[in-house]
């Protein structure tokens, strides 16, 4: 299996060099790995302590942030060296400061992962949720490096709990701990034998707060809404933004108005926005805020949408009509009811705030129209409010406990 397995890391090489001639994302992954041996041993001290933490992509680096903060603030005389998988997180936080070099993984082949480990020689590495490559972590085991999976979620669905799953199934016992967000995720892996099993929670908590806690006020926005409920459209695609339509239609724009933020912020989508919402006053953030009152305020810009859900009475967060819903864990920390379409069920978070009566499902313009009614009504929308904030104060901490363990182990 071991040779399949290698065998399959080559093929994914050649197959993503292919698709590299006509996809900008995979040309990145390519050229993003070139020279890595030379700049690794370049960058990287050959003395002194050093931590590894690994992230696949941007969504993962939002739960490893928070513990590359702490770990600077409890051992600032370490090296920390941050990985990713994905361009689309490498080239986002490539510039990241509180990380001391930052750079692609390797593919993972045996050579790559024996290089790559006794060249850096980790005091720990951290692996950030999903990220099981089996011959890095084999050579971090050989190497008896500690090395710890966090914020980690189990399925039963995964290969790892399948009949046919045998080889993979050992990739757990390669991590010294594993810190999982849930008892079924820990349930899960007691059942294959792994007792190194820590109820950590989620890291992403702690980072949310922190944002939530920074977050200062825009004036703009403030005079925009005025005395009015603001409903809050987070990351939509053209689903939502149908469903939005149809919920305009309906509701006193006196009492509410709509600040959409959407996914996409291409010119070409923006325009068609405006033209789905014409019959409505509409404007953009960036080309600035009407002095006169308006129905809609659609952010043409990214990177200010955590902020804006301060100012929030209801947020819609999009995705849930794709391939899955997008953070909801940002509004979450303002403690307001979240919206959100049918796909979640991958996300603990989502299961756990509908099961507590703070987030709600929708399929259509008419449950969405439903579920914000129930919320207008007196004592429904408090109860809302009171569960998003029971699960954000639960939640918190995992980083501290995490840092903990660290300090009690080294």
């Amino acid at each position: 299996m071991v040779v399949l397995y290698n065998l399959f890391i080559q093929i994914l090489w050649w197959a993503i060099k292919v698709y590299s001639f006509f996809n900008p994302k995979a040309q990145m992954w390519i050229q993003g790995r070139k020279n890595w041996k030379l700049n690794l041993k370049k960058n990287v001290p050959r003395q002194g302590k050093i931590v590894w933490i690994h992230c696949a992509s941007l969504g993962e680096f939002e739960q490893g942030r928070p513990i590359v903060e702490n770990l600077k603030q409890s051992f600032p005389e370490y090296f920390v060296l941050l990985t990713f998988y994905s361009p689309s997180g490498y080239e986002i936080r490539k510039d990241y400061s509180q990380a001391d070099y930052i750079t692609y993984l390797p593919l993972d082949t045996p050579s790559n992962a024996e290089y790559f480990v006794s060249t850096v020689k980790p005091q720990w590495a951290i692996f950030i949720k999903y990220e099981f490559w089996y011959q890095f972590l084999h050579t971090l085991n050989k190497y008896h490096i500690p090395t710890f999976l966090v914020a980690a979620v189990f399925r039963p669905n995964q290969i790892f709990f399948k009949w046919y799953g045998g080889f993979f199934r050992q990739i757990p016992f390669l991590f010294t701990e594993i810190f999982v967000q849930n008892a079924k995720s820990k349930d899960l892996l007691q059942k294959i034998g792994y007792l190194k099993t820590t109820v950590l929670g989620d890291t992403r908590i702690d980072r949310v707060i922190a944002i939530a806690n920074q977050v200062q006020p825009d004036q703009r926005i403030l005079e925009f809404i005025g005395k009015r409920k603001v409903l809050i459209a987070g990351s939509s695609w053209p689903p939502e933004e149908k469903i939005l339509l149809h919920w305009i239609e309906k509701v006193n724009l006196k009492e509410w108005c709509l600040i959409l933020a959407p996914h996409q912020v291409t010119p070409q989508h923006i325009q068609k926005i405006k033209d789905q919402f014409k019959h409505y006053y509409l404007t953009t953030y960036t080309q600035g805020i009407n002095s006169s009152p308006s129905d809609i305020l659609l952010i043409d810009t990214i990177g200010i949408l955590s902020g804006l859900y301060q100012v929030g009475t209801i947020a819609f967060i999009g995705g849930g009509f794709g391939k899955s819903i997008h953070n909801i864990l940002e509004p979450a920390a303002f403690s307001i009811p979240i919206i959100f379409g049918p796909n979640y069920h991958k996300f603990i978070e989502a299961q756990t705030l509908i099961a507590t009566k703070g987030a709600f499902e929708v399929k259509n313009e008419l449950t969405f129209n439903r579920i914000f009614v129930k919320l207008s009504q007196k004592g429904r929308y408090e109860k809302a409010q009171k569960a998003v904030h029971n699960y954000i104060q639960e939640g918190k901490g995992a980083t501290a406990k995490l840092i903990h363990y660290l300090i009690k182990h080294r």
